[in-house]
């Protein structure tokens, strides 16, 4: 019986340490992926895409002006929004993407602003770099968590 109870925690305690190195190993794949995605996200010289261009405004708007209206945002120039006219008879722009993941990223555009980091000017190196910092923030972070 003895022999039997010595055997398994002699193989747990061989194996303990290939599973530790297993685990750098994934965590140190994980860690390179995401900051090579973050190069490329960061590196974007390309134009936004429509459906970028229309959460930007919603957020630019819910920042700036607290409303979802995107008039006289500087993304408003995209394809993906909404022609509406209200009771009062004025004309007015909204995003035709969903109000949610604006709503929740016009939060933390919001506090950078606060402290100073512009969101605003689409063709700007600061924006891009505050824009890119936030995707990162709400597309990554939380899966490394």
């Amino acid at each position: 019986m003895q022999s039997l109870s010595a055997e398994p925690s002699r193989q747990i305690s061989v194996n303990a340490p290939s599973m530790r190195k297993m685990d750098r190993l994934v965590l140190g794949f994980i860690v390179t992926l995401v900051l090579g995605m973050s190069c490329l996200l960061l590196a974007r010289s390309t134009p936004m895409s429509a459906n970028d261009m229309s959460r930007w405004a919603t957020v630019e708007r819910l920042v700036f002006k607290g409303t979802y209206v995107i008039n006289g945002s500087h993304f408003s120039n995209t394809l993906d929004r909404i022609f509406s006219v209200d009771e009062k008879g004025n004309k007015h722009y909204y995003s035709s993407k969903p109000a949610f993941l604006a709503t929740m990223v016009s939060g933390i555009a919001w506090v950078f602003d606060l402290v100073g980091l512009e969101i605003v000017h689409p063709g700007e190196q600061e924006s891009r770099l505050t824009m890119s910092i936030i995707l990162i923030l709400i597309n990554y972070l939380p899966f490394a968590l």
